[in-house]
């Protein structure tokens, strides 16, 4: 479908264009939130799911063994970024947590060993067609879902936080829309993938199915809005958001 293929591009482009912009960001700063997070969406969605749309491709063309390469390929990119992305949020918002630290250590040797397994079996001609349907694939996706919760969910406590103090003119109106869109980042990133989860879990591929294509490409799109705005926002928009927050009432005492 070329509404799906569309879609896709633009959510492929736009990840990877900001994922860049974050990787050279952190660069300069030497900090760990951009690189971690340039790196969590460029590996993702730039590379691995690219990956990933080139493997499906040529698995559907009879091309087996290149599909089964870049399947590989989609796998070590796409649990590396997320692993990159559970970092951020464990640095960030939970770095002296305890309960986070073992949640966070036992989910990145989770990804890990989930990881090794697909391409221990992605070495076998004969297991191809099972890929999107096996437990040590749906262990990564259950991982990635996970971690969507948890950044997500930081990211709206952390609005709610930083609206209390924008009431008292104590936060940036700008980063706190930051917050709020990255938030809903996460909400359709988890959007753009339980659809192919909730497909293995019952024994089928994917794409196989027009109405998940259509989901993730929604949702794909929806998070290439998202990541745009918050990390490379037109003028006109900052000074909407200024404009907006500046017209509010502060909250009464």
């Amino acid at each position: 479908m070329l509404l799906v293929l569309a879609a896709s591009v633009v959510f492929i482009l736009v990840a990877g264009f900001v994922g860049i912009r974050l990787i050279l960001l952190g660069r300069r700063t030497r900090g760990l939130p951009e690189t971690s997070l340039g790196l969590g969406l460029l590996l993702i969605v730039g590379l691995g799911y690219s990956c990933s749309l080139a493997g499906g491709a040529l698995v559907a063309a009879g091309s087996d063994a290149a599909g089964r390469w870049l399947y590989a390929a989609s796998a070590v990119l796409m649990t590396t970024g997320w692993m990159f992305t559970w970092l951020f949020t464990w640095r960030v918002f939970r770095p002296g947590s305890t309960a986070a630290t073992a949640v966070s250590s036992a989910a990145l040797g989770g990804f890990v060993g989930f990881c090794a397994i697909q391409l221990w079996r992605l070495s076998n001609e004969a297991y191809m067609p099972g890929y999107g349907t096996h437990w040590s694939n749906l262990g990564t996706q259950v991982l990635a879902l996970g971690c969507y919760v948890w950044a997500g969910t930081e990211a709206f406590r952390y609005a709610s936080l930083m609206r209390r103090r924008l009431a008292l003119g104590l936060a940036d109106p700008v980063v706190l829309n930051r917050f709020v869109l990255w938030g809903y980042t996460m909400v359709f990133s988890f959007g753009s993938l339980i659809g192919s989860t909730v497909a293995g879990f019952l024994g089928f591929e994917a794409r196989d199915s027009v109405w998940i294509r259509l989901m993730i490409a929604f949702c794909g799109i929806t998070v290439s809005v998202c990541l745009y705005l918050a990390f490379v926002p037109p003028r006109s928009y900052i000074q909407w958001v200024r404009g907006r927050s500046a017209g509010e009432a502060p909250v009464s005492q």
